[in-house]
């Protein structure tokens, strides 16, 4: 799974492309050109000043034009449409959906249609961060608590039984994925509800702890909100 940040920085480079222009050319054009006064120039100007205050002034900015030449710019439509393209594949299938949520906004995606989205990645989001998963044991070993994750003795696979394990990966990136998309959306209320929920109720105290610091919780509120439960 590609890592949040990097899909994050390809959305922004993808954002940029979406104006991407290229230079087919060069032109003369006049440019107006700033520069101060020589002391020549400001001598002058003092020696002909009708006030004696102006004579304190200072050095003046002079402007001029002068002949420059400028780039001649038409739209890069074939890297716009690609970046379209990459951030429409984004929007509709990345695994993170923070970056979901900023391709739809660099897409000009309504409202109404990202809004609807945010209420599905809520729902999803809320399961993946409670989310437990059913692993295939033996049934004694099962029974005696025994993980075939982690090394152990070898066994008899024929006789199966599920045992139910926390999902530890899939929290980590849930809570990273609210928490991100919590600040994108600008602190949407709907994301806000959503990480305080999961700040006072989720089951697994280290993913209590990272909500409550994507809400701003200081560290001793977080550590006394333990405390208390």
């Amino acid at each position: 799974m590609e890592p949040l940040e990097a899909v994050l920085r390809k959305v922004e480079d993808l954002r940029r492309d979406l104006t991407a222009e290229k230079v087919v050319g060069k032109k003369q054009v006049k440019r107006m050109q700033e520069r101060y006064e020589t002391d020549e120039e400001m001598g002058l100007r003092q020696n002909c000043a009708l006030s004696e205050t102006a004579t304190y002034r200072g050095r003046d900015t002079v402007h001029t034009l002068v002949d420059a030449m400028e780039d001649v710019k038409q739209p890069h439509i074939e890297k716009r449409e690609s970046a379209k393209t990459q951030l429409q594949h984004i929007y509709d299938s990345s695994e993170w959906y923070s970056a979901r949520y900023v391709a739809g906004n660099c897409l000009s995606v309504s409202s109404t249609e990202l809004e609807g989205k945010l209420k599905e990645w809520i729902i999803r989001l809320m399961s993946d961060l409670d989310v437990i998963t059913a692993i295939s044991v033996p049934s004694t070993l099962a029974e005696d608590g025994y993980d075939p994750i982690s090394n152990g003795h070898s066994y008899n696979p024929t006789t199966q039984r599920n045992k139910i394990v926390s999902d530890t990966e899939k929290r980590k990136q849930a809570i990273k994925d609210t928490g991100n998309l919590f600040a994108l959306s600008f602190h949407h209320n709907a994301v806000r509800d959503l990480l305080q929920n999961t700040y006072d109720k989720n089951s697994d105290r280290g993913t209590r702890e990272e909500a409550g610091r994507y809400l701003g919780k200081s560290k001793l509120a977080i550590w006394f909100h333990e405390l208390v439960r």
